[in-house]
């Protein structure tokens, strides 16, 4: 696959390109000479960091050239100076997230004492070192720019090259939930460079939060608490993989030896909002953004003698914390239909379904009520809309026994089932949750008093919404020690709830649909230590934990209401059970869409040490990273999905209405699952690499880099996974058979699901070259392995006991008679998938999955050019072409197990059945 994308670009300061550097740490590299262009080796130089006072010193090489790396992003100040010549001073030097600042010194001849002083020029957004097509959008940007909610990563899509989901506001989703029930994958549909959506390294602080699940950062950061963000496409330094197109890197706010703080309130309000042209009802959109942050020295009660005297922090210990909560609400109306006030008495004279549609369609419903009277008037029978049983009954009006022959059925006098419904206990509770005209919510605005349907078959706007929380917070602190080290830690934690509801409201039990709740944790541990001379070792640390849980409305956990309507219980023992064809409504949990947890776990560890050399400036490390994906799908565990067709209620070759069906009690289906098994999935990656910066000349940067990389593929801690292995015999019925479903760890199959790929190593060539002060020329080429990661959350295969679905006259007390849960109800469902194998057979209802034993893993190979102008004060154009060819990618799954035309043409002639094939 190949993706281009040519990128032309007019950068103004405030969204500079900067030069990479390692993890989310800056750098500074330069020359000194003299009047005459000569290098000076052996001058001394300072670099100051200007909010907290951090110093580096540093000496320039033999060849005149100095280089300080791992700075924390932030404003410095550079003093250089030798015996001889006059101290020079450039303030205001901005390191920006994962950049290095060429900042060339003069020195002038004259007296040590004399100090000469000069601003930071526009000429540092020229790169004139790396390869590296980055872009970083600064702090001040990203407090101004209008966020629709807590998350500021929308910003990477200034950046050219970055495209985003346009469904989304912003372009990049949040953790926020919306009235439906999409997963939620902040940064999940990013794309860098014409990569895949998801494959791109979303790092904070220098560490990696991408979640192994879904391809999501693990947590997201306000303008408030973010500092800057620094997408890194093309040209990436060995320091870098596992991405598949890009590097999204973070830097959050740190304190200073100055006090800061703000405090700020975002209020959305739906009295101040447009009505929508076509909306019968006012917007309803309510959010409030608060946000409190502070920052400056720590101070901290003195441990010495005169323990009543305070230790003040300034030029050592600095916090900063950020304290961020959200509410947020939001309504829409569609069209709907639900049942009328009759209907939920018992009586369906004038159900929909017994309308004349064409008359309500043209004339609207008195008109088909008239006409519905008429044919009421002249008696019921054969042929004739309505309710009939279509079973013999018992004393109370109940069907029992097997279904009879059409012609024999039997219409309901006046179509009333109010006798049955009163003695329906599961019928009388459902429909209690329903509101009326005369009972009415803010969620359903009835068309008409009486509840019947309008000319569109509908008879009311239903509200779907959504109810947001966050209560994030981030507490950051930053420390300086004997002028070598410098320690940061951070820890964010990010609780988000959306709790969904629908006609029925999110107060009741009765409601269907699905509520998110996602937990976020972040830890970060970052260590650097300056050497002698330009040695620089830097470790890094983190920990990320997001735990997310889609669960039937709060309402419903808090019994087991299947067994409180007299149906089976909930494996889980809480629950209302699915209850559809009720008049067009679902009653109680959704059994699809993903209800259950999951836990993700990211944990890594990294170390770069760099040093310079004469003209090279060299850098090697590597990093670790344990990633967990840990899953329980929880469909079909709450009771259970009944369903109640409206033919069991109808005349022959006639539809009743499935609201008759369920107060009668004829079951046409019930799906559920007995148990579920928990699946937790193990990755493992490791990597190593070295590169080098060499100065060919003063003009020439050329980079060399070598990155090698071990990604294990999946692993379930108890080799709960497996693929269909074609080779395997054995007997099946007494018969001898080949091909079954064989387990990770077994058959003589490694744990993975699919042989460990060691030949990891991916190359990076580039160069920069600088002709001009003005003008920039760069080039690259570089190849890196994709995640593994990042296909889902959904468990494949699923070996908990697979979905049962019975009905009809399968799996209640009496196989001879129709099934009802009053008269004839089901019984316990049980059973539980061999967890050893090979298996030769496989449960219909789930996917048996074939995966490839090749060791072939997705890598892309990416290649730039780049041409940049200085135009003046703070304003660079840049034009560049970016290129991209992808191998080996990550395909949606494909239905293999289907004969070839040839085959089947074949045993049609042949007068037998084709047959079936893995390919």
């Amino acid at each position: 696959m190949k993706l281009f994308a040519a990128i032309l670009t007019l950068v103004p300061a405030l969204l500079a390109p900067v030069l990479n550097a390692q993890s989310n740490t800056g750098a500074v590299t330069g020359e000194v000479t003299d009047l005459h262009q000569a290098l000076i080796p052996g001058a001394k130089i300072s670099i100051v960091n200007s909010s907290t006072n951090a110093t580096h010193a540093v000496s320039t090489n033999e060849h005149g050239v100095y280089n300080v790396s791992s700075l924390q992003p932030g404003r410095y100040r550079i003093t250089a100076g030798k015996p001889g010549f006059q101290e020079s001073v450039i303030e205001s030097i901005e390191v920006q997230t994962a950049s290095t600042v060429t900042a060339d010194i003069m020195l002038h001849v004259g007296s040590e004492t004399t100090k000469v002083s000069v601003t930071s020029s526009s000429s540092e957004l020229l790169t004139k070192d790396s390869p590296t097509l980055n872009t970083t959008v600064e702090s001040k940007m990203l407090e101004d720019l209008p966020m629709p909610d807590r998350t500021a990563l929308g910003a990477v899509l200034l950046a050219a090259g970055v495209q985003g989901d346009p469904q989304y506001p912003g372009g990049v989703q949040s953790e926020m939930g919306s009235q439906f029930t999409q997963n939620s994958t902040p940064g999940g549909s990013l794309s860098i460079s014409g990569s895949r959506p998801g494959t791109s390294s979303i790092l904070v602080d220098g560490s990696d939060t991408t979640l192994a699940s879904f391809p999501r950062t693990g947590v997201t950061f306000s303008g408030t608490t973010q500092r800057e963000i620094t997408v890194q496409q093309n040209g990436l330094p060995a320091q870098y993989g596992r991405t598949g197109g890009g590097i999204i890197n973070q830097s959050t706010r740190g304190g200073g030896n100055e006090y800061h703080g703000n405090v700020s309130w975002f209020h959305t309000d739906p009295s101040l909002q447009s009505h929508q042209f076509g909306s019968i009802s006012p917007p309803s959109k309510h959010q409030n953004m608060f946000g409190m942050a502070a920052g400056g020295p720590l101070i901290l009660p003195s441990l010495g003698a005169n323990g009543r005297n305070w230790w003040s922090g300034r030029d050592h210990s600095f916090f900063f914390v950020s304290v961020e909560p959200l509410r947020q609400s939001d309504n829409v109306f569609q069209r709907g239909r639900i049942p009328t006030p009759d209907e939920l008495k018992g009586n369906f004279n004038y159900s929909l379904e017994f309308l004349n549609q064409g008359i309500l369609n043209a004339q609207g419903t008195d008109a088909a009520v008239a006409a519905r009277k008429a044919q009421l008037a002249q008696g019921t029978g054969p042929g004739v809309p309505g309710i009939y049983y279509q079973t013999a009954l018992n004393a109370n009006g109940f069907p029992t026994g097997p279904l009879l022959a059409s012609t024999r059925y039997v219409p309901v006098p006046n179509n009333d089932l109010s006798k049955q419904l009163s003695q329906n206990k599961a019928a009388q509770q459902v429909f209690s949750y329903f509101p009326t005209p005369s009972k009415p919510t803010r969620y359903v605005i009835f068309d008409r008093p009486d509840g019947l349907p309008t000319n569109d078959g509908n008879n009311a706007y239903l509200a779907r919404g959504v109810s947001n929380s966050d209560n994030r917070f981030s507490i950051r602190q930053d420390n300086n020690f004997r002028g070598t080290d410098t320690l940061n830690a951070r820890y964010t934690y990010v609780p988000v709830s959306s709790l969904r509801s629908d006609l029925f409201g999110p107060d009741s039990p009765a409601e269907r649909i699905f509520t998110d709740t996602i937990s976020s944790r972040n830890i970060i541990l970052n260590e650097t230590h300056s050497f002698s001379g330009n040695k620089v070792n830097e470790f890094r640390a983190s920990y990320t934990r997001a735990s997310q849980a889609r669960l039937p409305n709060p309402a419903s956990l808090k019994a087991d209401f299947g067994a409180q309507l007299g149906l089976l219980p909930s494996a889980l023992g809480i629950g209302f059970p699915q209850i559809s064809n009720l008049a067009g409504v679902t009653v109680g949990t959704q059994q699809n869409n993903g209800p259950g947890t999951t836990l993700d776990v990211n944990l890594g560890f990294a170390d770069d040490f760099s040093i310079t050399l004469g003209s090279h400036v060299l850098k090697f490390g590597g990093e670790m990273r344990s990633l967990q994906m840990n899953r329980v799908d929880t469909a079909g565990l709450y009771g259970g999905a009944y369903g109640f067709t409206p033919n069991r209620t109808g005349a022959a070759g006639q539809s009743g209405t499935g609201l008759a069906t369920f107060v009668l009690g004829l079951t046409s289906s019930f799906t559920v699952r007995p148990e579920a098994v928990r699946f937790y999935y193990r990755w493992a990656y490791a990597a190593g690499y070295l590169q080098d910066d060499y100065r060919l000349t003063r003009k020439l940067t050329l980079n060399f880099g070598l990155r090698y990389n071990l990604e294990t593929p999946r692993r379930e801690k108890y080799d709960r996974q497996g693929s269909f292995d074609p080779t395997v015999t054995g007997t099946l019925n007494g018969l001898p058979v080949q091909g079954a479903f064989a387990f990770s760890g077994q058959n003589d199959r490694g744990r993975g699901l699919w042989p460990t790929n060691f030949m990891g190593f991916e190359p990076r060539i580039g160069f920069a070259y600088a002709p001009f002060n003005n003008m920039t020329l760069r080039g690259s080429y570089g190849l890196m392995h994709t995640p593994l990661t990042g296909l889902g959350n959904l468990i494949t295969p699923d070996l908990s006991s697979p979905n049962v679905t019975l009905g009809g006259t399968s799996g209640c007390v009496n196989s001879a008679a129709y099934c009802d849960y009053i008269t004839n109800p089901f019984l316990p469902v049980s059973g539980i998938v061999p967890r050893k194998g090979p298996l030769f057979q496989f449960p219909g209802t789930t996917n048996l999955p074939y995966v490839d034993q090749s060791n072939k893993v997705p890598y892309v190979q990416l290649y730039s050019i780049a041409l940049q102008f200085q135009l003046g004060q703070g304003l660079v154009f840049e034009a560049a072409y970016s290129g991209q060819k992808g191998s080996h990618l990550f395909s949606t799954p494909l239905n293999f197990n289907q004969p070839t035309l040839s085959n089947i043409t074949g045993a049609i002639r042949a007068g037998g059945a084709p047959e079936r094939h893995i390919r």
